[in-house]
């Protein structure tokens, strides 16, 4: 008994070290467990935190089986839908306070009532059809509503005049990208509308302005509004001549330095019936005939021809 008793506590100091390493293990991979399941639910939080941050809409976290963690996500959910219900409020805020300013400038000239608007959504119809997400099409209606904001600079008389321009007054009157430029760039929020306010009448030959650019040196932005813009005018009253029908309208179109794909986009897009509403709200303001879809052979459209890989 004695020996026995021996050869026990002999072993003992190893039992015990070799239990208390064992316990160490369990304990070390308990924590590692622990640790990986609490920090999936806390990183999945500030993942979603940082998207946010940049911008990248409404995110959400999944629901963890801990309270105290689902607590966490739910508040996180909570947050992010009261700031995305907010970001909704701004947007409605900004938008309804760009045209309300796109419509004062409209209402200058009693011609020329609603054509931001109509630029504005000709542009972003043109845009989609080409293949534009819908948010960057949005912008691109923004950038429309803005895009003759230069011309608060220009006296009314000069805008409502019916007789030729002196080279002063045409000076004047094509300066207004200039002026809606140097306005618009003093806020930052606007900043991604610039390039269409500044270059909306630059022409693929290079005889346009402010700045003469050429081709693909025009930001495609602009390009779409020129192509807006010019469809929206030939179609409007003008007190010096008469509303132009659409049907005689696209021929002028493909004739002039104007991007062709967006040509084309707004030839299918009132072939299909996309623009009636729109030019019959644009009657209704102006005055003018049927402009809607072609109802005759007669008025069928030009169609462009297709470019070339060279072009």
């Amino acid at each position: 008994m004695l020996v026995y008793f021996r050869l026990e506590s002999t072993h003992l100091p190893g039992l015990v070290a070799w239990g208390l390493f064992s316990g160490l293990v369990l304990m070390v991979a308990g924590g590692v467990l622990l640790s990986r399941e609490v920090a999936r639910p806390v990183q999945a939080v500030l993942e979603g935190m940082q998207a946010m941050q940049e911008g990248k809409g409404p995110v959400r976290v999944s629901a963890v089986a801990w309270d105290e963690l689902a607590d966490l996500a739910l508040g996180f959910n909570n947050l992010a839908r009261a700031l995305e219900a907010e970001r909704q409020r701004n947007l409605e805020l900004y938008r309804d306070t760009v045209q309300t300013l796109a419509a004062a400038i409209d209402a200058r000239d009693p011609y020329t009532r609603g054509h931001s608007q109509r630029v504005g959504a000709y542009a972003q119809l043109i845009a989609r059809k080409l293949g534009w997400d819908a948010q960057k099409a949005y912008q691109l209606y923004i950038t429309g509503l803005l895009h003759d904001i230069g011309k608060i600079g220009v006296p009314e008389a000069i805008l409502q005049k019916t007789d030729k321009l002196s080279p002063q007054e045409r000076q004047l009157i094509e300066s207004h990208p200039l002026i809606g430029y140097e306005i618009v760039r003093q806020s930052r929020a606007l900043a991604a509308h610039l390039p269409g306010i500044r270059h909306h009448h630059e022409r693929l030959d290079g005889c346009g302005y402010p700045d003469g650019l050429k081709g693909e040196a025009i930001p495609i932005e602009a390009r779409i509004l020129g192509v807006a813009d010019v469809w929206d005018a030939l179609t409007s009253h003008r007190p010096y001549r008469p509303a132009l029908k659409p049907s005689e309208v696209y021929p002028r179109l493909l004739c002039e330095a104007l991007d062709p794909q967006a040509v084309r986009a707004l030839g299918e897009l009132w072939q299909e019936g996309a623009l009636d509403a729109l030019l019959e709200e644009a009657q209704r303001e102006t005055g003018r005939p049927d402009l809607s879809t072609p109802k005759s052979d007669t008025e069928s459209i030009q169609w462009p021809r297709p470019l070339s890989k060279t072009e």
